[in-house]
């Protein structure tokens, strides 16, 4: 189609949101061939454009590969993985991409193997990613980008209905009647033995349940209570838990793995303590969770002066001291514990909180929204806390959120909002 000249797609996605498989569907309906090129951890330039014949072994570049194995000129080619291509001693593979994906050049796209100009202008490439921020600034510029946000848990309960057990039952050549699942069942699958953005694990599971099935392990109809026995060898997926009452200084944070999607719900906890020359830490820590911290200690002592303590300093605490916590979404409940600790008041235990914290008090926003309300929805919170700049990515969500969502601009804004006292101590 030529409206199509010219367009290149960029799925960004966690792993399992069903990328690969809309690129699949988008040739169908185009009526192309499908060809797929992984680019995860390639770091050599001649993947892309070929070797000199000089070369021992020397061979074309892939996406001339791809148009000699599928024999037209215009199929849909999935560059997958790009985020994940690194620059290595033989070129940088992201730099040569250019030619293939820039509409102004791609009509004279060069191979070295080829060794003369060959038009891909009529190729309709896609690109797919997990993490969007690592893909080469130049191929952004180039691309359209369409995010797969992570699935909801109800999201998860149709597919796994309408698609994964149909596709599952076909495969061992069973009647739809030889095996049921009730939707308690298949929700504890999802709440408690998958935590993922996408469904691969949900598959498996739901695969691995179908073969004990045949073997007489599992019975004809599924309930909620016969998962833990059919499944007695794996564990459920370990996962922080909501608190029902929260101490002084104790805040949630909620974190989202860049490259899964996966959320994990950790606590901070913040103490003071005399003869301690500077913040004590009780985990390893990244830089950006410790400015955060310094951030949130400026903060909250310039706002209430009179609340300084001489000789006395922090001590910080994490629940789940392996798992890392990156960025600077920590900010805002950092804040808020050192708040609830000065002020001798817990926070609420029913709300999350997710932001960027600036000294004066100003939140900004972070990335992750859709995972962070996915998260506290799935962990027992009612109400999640965001910067207002985030409103926009709410908004935009392809699911209506069961949470109750409140958008503040200031650090006091997020005070009042769950009602801790402004006054002085």
């Amino acid at each position: 189609s030529p409206s199509l000249k010219g367009t290149v797609l960029c799925f960004v996605g966690v792993p399992g949101t069903g990328k690969t498989d809309v690129c699949r569907t988008i040739a169908e309906a185009l009526g192309r061939p499908f060809f797929r090129i992984p680019l995860g951890g390639v770091n050599d330039e001649a993947v892309i454009k070929g070797h000199r014949r000089t070369y021992v072994g020397a061979m074309p570049g892939n996406i001339i590969r791809a148009l000699s194995e599928v024999k037209v000129k215009n199929p849909v080619i999935l560059l997958d993985e790009v985020d994940k291509m690194g620059v290595g001693l033989r070129g940088d593979p992201a730099a040569a991409l250019l030619d293939a994906l820039d509409p102004d050049h791609n009509h004279s796209f060069f191979d070295h193997y080829v060794d003369f100009p060959f038009d891909v202008s009529e190729v309709l490439f896609i690109c797919a990613a997990n993490v969007w921020e690592n893909i080469h600034p130049t191929l952004r510029d180039r691309m359209d980008v369409i995010e797969f946000p992570p699935y909801t848990p109800s999201d998860k309960l149709l597919i796994a209905k309408n698609y994964l057990l149909p596709r599952w039952l076909s495969e061992f050549k069973l009647d739809e009647n030889a095996v049921k699942f009730t939707d308690g069942a298949l929700m504890r699958l999802i709440r408690e033995y998958t935590f993922e953005g996408g469904v691969r694990n949900l598959n498996r599971l739901l695969k691995v349940i179908l073969q004990r099935r045949i073997r007489g392990i599992a019975p004809p109809v599924i309930k909620e209570k016969d998962i833990t026995k059919i499944l007695s060898d794996l564990a459920p997926t370990k996962r922080g838990k909501r608190r029902e009452t929260l101490d002084i200084g104790v805040a949630p944070i909620l974190g989202v793995y860049p490259q899964t999607g996966d959320g994990e719900l950790t606590y901070v906890e913040i103490r003071r303590k005399k003869n301690l020359k500077d913040i004590s830490w009780l985990f390893s820590t990244e830089e950006t969770f410790e400015k955060s911290v310094r951030t949130a200690i400026f903060l909250v002592e310039n706002l209430f002066p009179s609340w300084q303590v001489a000789d006395h300093n922090y001590v910080v605490f994490k629940t789940e001291p392996a798992v890392a916590v990156g960025g600077t979404s920590a900010g805002l409940p950092i804040a808020l514990a050192l708040y609830s600790l000065l002020a001798r008041q817990p926070l609420p235990a029913n709300f999350a909180y997710s932001g960027e914290i600036s000294p004066s008090g100003n939140i900004y926003p972070v990335g992750g929204i859709a995972s962070k309300i996915v998260l506290a929805e799935t962990t027992g919170f009612t109400d999640i806390i965001l910067p207002e700049d985030n409103r926009i990515d709410v908004e935009l969500l392809d699911f209506k959120p069961k949470i109750r969502v409140h958008f503040v601009r200031t650090f006091q804004e997020a005070l009042k909002i769950i009602g801790m006292s402004l006054g002085e101590k």
